[in-house]
C-alpha cells in the first residue's frame, strides 16, 4: 500500500475515479474503454491495490477476446499486437486480471505472430530480415511492439505459460532486432536507427521501454550506451508518461532514479492542487495512460519484480 507515497495514493484514486463503469480506461475521463490505457491502470492497481474489485474490468477485457486468442476493442478494429503484448504482460503480472487459459491463449498467439519481413536497403543500415513484433498484425517490426512482446515471452516462460523452444526463439530475435536497432549513441526511436542515410534520433519513452525489454543483456554495448543516454537525457522528455517510464527503467535495472522520483512526484503535487482548487479545467483532458504509467512508478516501493525478467 501507500506507506510512502502520498502522490502514489493521489494517483491511484484519481486512476479509480476516472475508471468508466461498464469497466476499463479511456485515454481519457468519459472516453471508450482502450486496452493501453486500462493495462497500465491495472497494473498499477496490483502494486497499490492488489485486493482492489476488477470484476468489472475483467469483464471489459473478456468482451475484447476474440476467436483467435487475440484481443480487439471493437471487431471491425484491425490487431493492435502491441496491446496484446501489454495485455499478456499485465495478466502476468497482476494475475487477478483474467484467467490463466486466457494469457496461454495470448502468448500462444503472440509467439506465432511476427512483422514482416522486408528487402534489404542501402539507405538503411539495419537488418531487415529480423523479425520482431509489428504495431499491426502483418506489417513492419517496430519497437515498442517488439519491446513488450519481448517483455510478455519472458514473464511466460518463468510463469511456465509458454512453450520453450519456440518462445525462446522469439525472444532471441526479438532482442537481436532491438540491439540492430540501437541508435548510433544510444537509445532507440520508435521503428529504426537511420532513414535515407541520415541518423534519427532516439526518444526517452522508446528507450525506457526498449530497455526493459533488454535487461537480460547488461553487457550489451547497445544497453551500455542506451542506460547512459537515458541517465543523461530523461529530463529532456519531462511529462508524467516519459518521467514515469524512465522511473520505471533505471529502478529495474537498479541504478539511481532518486531526481526522476522527486520530478515525478513534484508534477502530481501541481496536478493534484490544480484538481482540489475547482479550476474551470476539464477533467476529461488528463492523460489517463499517463497517469497510471506516472501510478504505476511511484507505487513500486522497492519492488523491483514486476518489470524484472
Amino acid at each position: 500500500m501507500f506507506s510512502e507515497s502520498p502522490q502514489a495514493r493521489h494517483l491511484f484514486d484519481a486512476l479509480m475515479e476516472s475508471a468508466n463503469p461498464t469497466g476499463g480506461w479511456g485515454y481519457e475521463v468519459r472516453k471508450a474503454s482502450r486496452l493501453e490505457p486500462t493495462c497500465w491502470a491495472l497494473v498499477a492497481a496490483g502494486l497499490a491495490s492488489p485486493n482492489s474489485d476488477l470484476a468489472s474490468h475483467r469483464t471489459f477485457l473478456e468482451k475484447c477476446v476474440r476467436a483467435g486468442g487475440y484481443l480487439v476493442e471493437d471487431p471491425r478494429w484491425p490487431i493492435n499486437v502491441a496491446f496484446n503484448a501489454l495485455v499478456a504482460f499485465a495478466s502476468l503480472s497482476h494475475r487477478g486480471i483474467t484467467t490463466d487459459e486466457r494469457i496461454r491463449g495470448l502468448l500462444a498467439w503472440l509467439t506465432a505472430a511476427k512483422g514482416v519481413q522486408a528487402p534489404q536497403a542501402p539507405s538503411y543500415r539495419q537488418d531487415n530480415s529480423l523479425q520482431g513484433w509489428a504495431w499491426l498484425d502483418a506489417t513492419f517490426s517496430w519497437v515498442e511492439p517488439t519491446a513488450w512482446g519481448t517483455l510478455a515471452l519472458h514473464k511466460g516462460l518463468r510463469a511456465g505459460f509458454v512453450q520453450e523452444a519456440p518462445a525462446r526463439a522469439r525472444i532471441d530475435e526479438a532482442e537481436r532486432l532491438l540491439i540492430d536497432r540501437c541508435c548510433r549513441d544510444g537509445g532507440w526511436n520508435f521503428g529504426n536507427a537511420n532513414v535515407m542515410g541520415q541518423d534519427l534520433f532516439p526518444h526517452v519513452p522508446t528507450t525506457a521501454i526498449a530497455l526493459l525489454a533488454l535487461q537480460g543483456r547488461p553487457e550489451e554495448p547497445a544497453v551500455v550506451r542506451s542506460l547512459a543516454y537515458l541517465e543523461s537525457h530523461w529530463s529532456d522528455e519531462p511529462s508524467p508518461l516519459a518521467l514515469g517510464l524512465s522511473l520505471i527503467c533505471l529502478h529495474t535495472y537498479g541504478r539511481a532514479s532518486s531526481d526522476i522520483e522527486s520530478r515525478l512526484r513534484a508534477l502530481e503535487n501541481a496536478r493534484a492542487e490544480h484538481a482540489a482548487s475547482g479550476s474551470t479545467r476539464p477533467k476529461q483532458s488528463e492523460n489517463l495512460h499517463a497517469l497510471a504509467v506516472a501510478a504505476t512508478a511511484l507505487s513500486l516501493n522497492g519492488n523491483d519484480q514486476v518489470f524484472r525478467i
